[in-house]
């Protein structure tokens, strides 16, 4: 259960890094259209630019990691989930057949 926590956490972390390098490049925009940006990247490109790629990159590597922890964790308590499930079924069905 700590994977799937802590991969939980990873993903918005990522998710929310991400947002913010967003609205940020968004709210220096304006700045950038008056002091000069490249055409070829436009307007925002060249704020996301400025900005810089290190925020990107971890948000994308957080949420990777987030990933790969939910997997892990789901493959360690899933099949656990499983078995508690099939053993419940395997009870009823005992249950049912005595009476």
């Amino acid at each position: 259960m700590k994977f799937v926590l802590l991969g939980g956490i990873s993903i918005l972390s990522g998710v929310l890094i991400f947002g913010f390098t967003l609205v940020a490049a968004a709210v220096y925009s304006p700045q950038v259209a008056t002091l000069g940006y490249s055409a070829n990247l436009g307007v925002y490109g060249t704020a996301l630019k400025e900005i810089g790629i290190l925020p990107l990159m971890m948000s994308f590597i957080f949420f990777v990691v987030g990933l790969v922890l939910i997997v892990k964790g789901e493959e360690i308590y899933g099949n656990h989930t499983a078995d508690k499930i099939s053993d419940l079924e395997e009870t009823h069905i005992d249950t049912a057949e005595n009476k």
